[in-house]
């Protein structure tokens, strides 16, 4: 049996959801704020829409890997979805969701990440520790937020 590992955070950030979306949305500005992210190819210059490609290079667990991400979901300002067969390692697989919701204070964002491993899996034990752990995640957001509330006008 395959073993599951959720995360799930929210934030809320003080700009409209559309922004948010925008930011979120382009690779660029994820590889800037996100504490794992070394670099990013592919549709990473522009808000990506349904199937668009990114591959992302990651450090995580004390190793470098990098996932090819499918944009599958592209709602704009509402949610934004990415998948892949292949997070670092054969037999791992991830989904990383966003929602955008209006809040008084501009936009609530939760983030949910799904990494799904094989039956057996070893190779990646401290990658596998790094990604449960919850403070990733929520030290991302914290990033976007401050990254998109110190920004007047240009989100790019």
């Amino acid at each position: 049996m395959s073993e599951l590992v959720r995360t799930r955070n929210d934030i809320v950030v003080a700009r409209a959801p559309h922004d948010t979306y925008f930011f979120i949305t382009m690779p660029r500005n994820v590889q800037r704020v996100h504490p794992l992210t070394v670099h990013m190819r592919g549709a990473a210059d522009h808000s990506c829409e349904a199937g668009e490609r990114i591959t992302e290079v990651v450090m995580a667990g004390g190793e470098m890997f990098s996932a090819d991400w499918v944009v599958t979901e592209a709602d704009w300002g509402v949610r934004w979805t990415v998948v892949t067969e292949r997070y670092g390692w054969r037999g791992v697989s991830a989904r990383v969701s966003y929602e955008f919701g209006e809040v008084p204070a501009g936009t609530r964002l939760t983030r949910e990440m799904t990494v799904e491993f094989a039956a057996g899996h070893q190779e990646c034990r401290a990658f596998r520790a790094r990604i449960s752990d919850a403070s990733v995640q929520e030290q991302f957001l914290r990033n976007v937020k401050t990254a998109l509330e110190q920004r007047s006008v240009a989100l790019a």
